[in-house]
């Protein structure tokens, strides 16, 4: 008795309706109206800050720069969004930080010769992957 809907939300204010168990966001970094879209799904997962639903968010459409602030923000201040927060180490330097919960493309590369049988994949070769098609 499941149901999914797909709703082009080319506005934050389309993001109405009947209460749900899972809200997708996808290419939500390419979407100027992050934020604001984003916030408003709060309304579809929970009830007077009761939660019973999750919001999911991911993907840049491609974009780089300013055209991904709002999920930059997202991504840093988990707290600010009420976004689980993990404990990573994939930043420039090594250093473990705090933020949104992130997993980097080169580390689910389910091509033959990445993925391992346990679902591993090897950060060396992946990052290796993604600069050779680059």
């Amino acid at each position: 008795m499941s149901q999914i809907e797909g709703i082009l939300a080319d506005k934050p204010n389309k993001i109405r309706g009947d209460r749900t168990d899972l809200l997708v966001y996808e290419e939500l970094g390419s979407w100027p109206n992050s934020i604001k879209a984003f916030l408003q799904g709060d309304a579809l997962v929970g009830i007077q800050g009761v939660k019973f639903g999750i919001k999911l968010g991911g993907g840049t459409g491609g974009d780089s720069g300013n055209a991904l602030e709002g999920l930059r923000r997202m991504y840093y201040e988990p707290d600010v969004y009420d976004i689980l927060k993990y404990k990573h180490n994939y930043t420039d330097t090594g250093e473990y930080v705090l933020t949104s919960y992130f997993i980097p493309t080169y580390e689910i590369i389910v091509e033959d010769g990445f993925i391992d049988k346990r679902g591993w994949v090897d950060p060396v070769k992946g990052k290796e992957f993604y600069n050779k098609r680059r």
